[in-house]
């Protein structure tokens, strides 16, 4: 006969006594003992590996728990009653036996209103003996079963209050991409956003502003996100993923222009080039493109507009990037609809200059004829260097008559670029002269491995590029040679 003095909260269970009880049991002593005993810890560990425990009433024990355990310094009352509801959340999803479990599910579901109001109470308490986890990985446990609501989308509807969406915002705000919990955080985010995409009830932000976090707050944390080196590949796409997801909004997009939030996009993006992670560049180039365009088109009524938008575009680095996204949307499928969602930010840019040269016949619904001027043209014109860039090697690689050669033609033509005038530029700076070079795509500077001997002043990258450009260099050979014989005359 075991008395009650066997389990009491301060020893550890003696691994013999257990094997003497059946989960039913050990799950009846759980419930007589205070929610931090080890009982209970026992419970928690064992509901996910076991469906014996979470068919004993595990999860009831769990919730009276929550509900009839009071605070008590250093010691969270809710802390093993939680770890077990998430253990019988996963168990129930991965083991996909929702229908034979479905009173249990009900019963996590309902219990999940409770364990908010503990946990957001108890947030910031840490435990100095460290025999606890972190608050990070606490408030983990409270955003992995909010991710497992999300998966029913008759349950996620009544996380859309401002308590929860308060709690997400809130561990996101407070944890970084080196914390634990953060892919999960990122996911809970992610998933909340893109219910309430799907739903067309309600939007995410009007939640969000109803949260203590101003949207100043939020938009300057995307912000300080972007400015972390060490930030790139697949993970600095995810922590960029809500911002594109809200976008949107015109309050967002007005918070990104007053913040000036494309110089933090043009310094992530100089990073992440120089990332090995290719498909991890393409995404965040076309996710740089869609908060861009949100950017430039809030600002599209107001007499600000030419500044933003041609401040955008004669950013090497966005006119590089947007180069690179119409090169990989003009690659894929012609049918493959989400490619061309993906680069339509950078496709929208590129045709707003079209737009303001010579307009589309129906200004009073676009937005880039709304704001045309007289002096349109010239404020876009200083994106011509930029543009000249990227021009021709650019060209070169767009499909024949696809609908992305037409527009890049278009502006070759619009800003009046001519194989003469990149050269030209070319040879003063001394870099390679082939107009076509892969090498001067995307601002690679090449090196001068080889100068034409005939008149001593292009260059080229090697003699692949020398003989392309010959053609050109040609006619043009002899009287560069006249004009460099007579710099280096001698004066008298």
């Amino acid at each position: 006969m075991i008395s009650s003095q066997d389990f009491t909260e301060d020893i550890v269970i003696d691994p013999r006594v257990l094997r003497q009880l059946s989960p039913a049991e050990i799950v009846r002593r759980a419930t007589q003992t205070s929610a931090w005993s080890p009982w209970v810890c026992h419970v928690a560990n064992e509901v996910d590996k076991d469906p014996r425990y979470r068919r004993s009433g595990a999860v009831q024990m769990f919730l009276q728990h929550l509900t009839d355990s009071s605070r008590k310094a250093n010691a969270m009352h809710w802390y093993f009653p939680a770890a077990g509801m998430f253990k019988a959340f996963k168990a129930i999803r991965a083991e996909k036996s929702e229908v034979k479990d479905a009173n249990i599910l009900d019963d996590l579901y309902s219990a999940y209103w409770k364990l908010l109001d503990v946990v957001t109470e108890d947030l910031e308490l840490m435990d100095p003996s460290k025999e606890f986890m972190g608050s990070e990985q606490r408030r983990s446990m409270l955003i992995g079963i909010i991710i497992q609501c999300l998966e029913d989308s008759n349950r996620a509807r009544a996380l859309f209050e401002p308590k929860t969406i308060s709690f997400v915002i809130d561990c996101w705000m407070r944890s970084w991409s080196f914390d634990g919990e953060r892919e999960m955080v990122l996911n809970a985010l992610n998933g909340m956003i893109l219910f309430v995409e799907e739903d067309h009830k309600d939007t995410f932000l009007d939640a969000l502003l109803s949260t203590s976090y101003d949207l100043a707050s939020v938009i300057g944390h995307f912000g300080r996100i972007l400015e972390q080196e060490h930030l790139v590949g697949s993970q600095l796409v995810n922590e960029i993923t809500p911002l594109v997801l809200i976008a949107r909004n015109p309050a967002v997009a007005q918070s990104l222009v007053q913040c000036n939030f494309d110089g933090k996009l043009s310094l992530a993006l100089q990073r992440q080039s120089k990332s090995d992670n290719s498909e991890a560049t393409d995404d965040f180039i076309f996710y740089t493109g869609h908060i861009l365009l949100e950017m430039v088109d809030i600002r599209s009524p107001h007499r600000d507009f030419m500044t933003l938008f041609t401040r955008v575009l004669r950013n090497r680095y966005f006119m590089e990037a947007g180069a690179a996204a119409l090169q990989k949307a003009d690659k894929a499928e012609t049918s493959d609809d989400e490619m061309r969602i993906q680069v339509r930010g950078w496709y929208n840019l590129f045709h707003g200059i079209r737009h303001i040269f010579i307009g589309c016949g129906v200004p009073v619904d676009c937005a880039f004829c709304k704001p045309r001027l007289p002096t349109s043209r010239s404020s876009v014109m200083k994106i011509r260097p930029a543009f000249e860039r990227v021009a021709f090697p650019t060209l070169a690689t767009l499909s024949k008559n696809s609908e992305y050669q037409y527009l890049w033609k278009q502006l070759i033509k619009f800003f009046d670029i001519t194989a003469e005038s990149v050269r030209s530029r070319y040879q003063h700076g001394q870099k390679c002269s082939d107009v076509y070079c892969a090498s001067r795509l995307f601002g690679s500077q090449s090196e001068k491995k080889r100068v034409c001997l005939g008149c001593l002043s292009v260059f080229y990258c090697g003699r692949g590029c020398q003989k392309s450009d010959w053609f050109k260099h040609r006619n043009e050979c002899g009287k560069l040679a006249e004009h460099y014989h007579l710099e280096i005359l001698p004066v008298d």
